[in-house]
């Protein structure tokens, strides 16, 4: 899913302050719906980009607040710019924000160091298979919220709730820190990490 963000004006008012901004949504249902107290939502359902599963948004339009729809467009007019002209600002900005993090995801990168350790993600089973220099695989079960891509030794970590790609990516570290003299395990991308000097005997 993305937005296209127009912005317009009317002669009537001042180019410093459009009465009017424009919306455009793909790949997503999109439908007003109104209660009997005279409040109205504008609801979309979505698919994640992250995850095969779909997500309800709505958000609340104000009372001055009036929409017009274009088939995907949607365009937000204030009627009374005049009287509510900070609320109609406010709106905007919480609207374009709302809009924003609905697509926006968060990513890490982990790098796995050691002469034999490996990385296995299967996909069909949202499984991770870690060989680590144990006796045995470490397996472990990734949330269906999270997409994970993997070249090599290179862990990439991808989903849209930064809470949860940061457990996880703690999760994943903890399972083989680096050793402090020869740096075998987990490293974060770009991470920097003193390795104390090995001893000669």
């Amino acid at each position: 899913m993305y937005f296209l963000i127009t912005v317009m004006s009317d002669k009537i008012f001042s180019i410093d302050y459009p009465h009017t901004f424009s919306l455009k949504f793909e790949n997503q249902k999109l439908g007003l719906f109104y209660l009997k107290n005279g409040e109205k939502y504008l609801v979309f359902e979505s698919k994640n980009p992250i995850a095969s599963v779909k997500q309800i948004n709505y958000f609340v339009i104000p009372y001055f607040i009036f929409i017009k729809k274009k088939e995907t467009t949607f365009t937000f007019e204030n009627l009374y710019p005049k009287d509510c002209k900070r609320q109609y600002i406010d709106f905007k900005e919480k609207t374009l924000l709302f809009t924003k993090n609905i697509i926006k995801t968060f990513k890490k990168k982990i790098l796995l160091k050691g002469l034999g350790m490996r990385i296995q993600y299967f996909d069909k089973h949202n499984l991770l298979r870690l060989k680590l220099g144990f006796s045995h695989l470490v397996e472990v079960p990734v949330p269906p919220n999270l997409k994970i891509y993997t070249s090599k030794n290179l862990l990439i970590v991808e989903g849209s709730d930064s809470v949860l790609v940061g457990n996880f990516t703690n999760l994943v570290c903890s399972l083989k820190w680096p050793n402090s003299y020869n740096g075998k395990g987990f490293w974060l991308k770009n991470q920097i990490i003193k390795l104390k000097p090995i001893k000669k005997s």
